[in-house]
């Protein structure tokens, strides 16, 4: 479900040092600035029309993000690599991800 993609965006730097990874850092203002753009949020418009608004993982919440399957196609996401979701099951999706890899 992960990809060293994934990593670069959910860890914060060396784990044994703590100091934080260059590459980190501008990847992940490089996705920051993706999620404000307009392809971004066209593509977050149709997860959540399909949806219906829903949380696609507990269809009990209203969903609030679109999430992301995989990163193996960052900033070129396909519909089926994203999910709307709500907060609470993108935190578990996020955890899920990190205790994966």
């Amino acid at each position: 479900m992960t990809t060293s993609s994934s990593l670069v965006l959910h860890s914060g730097g060396d784990q044994k040092t703590g100091k934080p990874d260059p590459r980190v850092t501008e990847r992940g203002a490089e996705y920051r600035a993706y999620l404000q753009s307009p392809r971004w949020q066209k593509l977050r418009r149709a997860v959540m029309l399909r949806a219906k608004g829903k949380c696609e993982i507990c269809f009990r919440a209203d969903g609030s993000d679109a999430a992301h399957l995989c990163y193996d196609r960052m900033f070129n996401e396909r519909l089926t690599d994203l999910l709307w979701v709500c907060r609470a099951c993108h935190c578990e999706l996020d955890e899920f991800a990190e205790s994966a890899t």
